[in-house]
């Protein structure tokens, strides 16, 4: 957390000079009573992201063993969503299923 303050105010507060401007007319100045809590705020963001890739780490372990299944279980999916969607296609156009037959309906020429 910083303070914007004009730069001939600068020494009137007791801080940290974190940046400045392009014009170096405003300095973004941490006063000294919030270092301490921007610090524990920190070190906070810092424990959580470790937490983050500790439990991340645990579930992965926990699903590695269950790989083949799940790829399984994914391409079975991957099957069912493709034979819905056809089964939607063919609702939507008023599709008909085709009638096979083993014989010659059309005998197409080469002249």
């Amino acid at each position: 957390m910083v303070i914007p303050l004009a730069a001939e105010h600068k020494r009137k507060v007791k801080g940290f000079i974190q940046d400045e401007s392009a014009t170096g007319q405003t300095v973004y100045l941490e006063p000294v009573e919030v270092f301490d809590l921007n610090n524990e705020i920190t070190e906070l963001g810092y424990a959580e992201r470790r937490e983050i890739v500790r439990i991340l780490t645990q579930l992965t372990d926990r699903l590695r063993p269950h790989v083949p299944n799940l790829r399984r279980a994914y391409t079975f999916l991957g099957l069912i969503d493709f034979v819905r969607a056809k089964a939607k296609l063919a609702l939507r156009t008023d599709a008909v299923l085709p009638i096979f037959v083993k014989q010659t309906l059309l005998l197409l020429s080469s002249r």
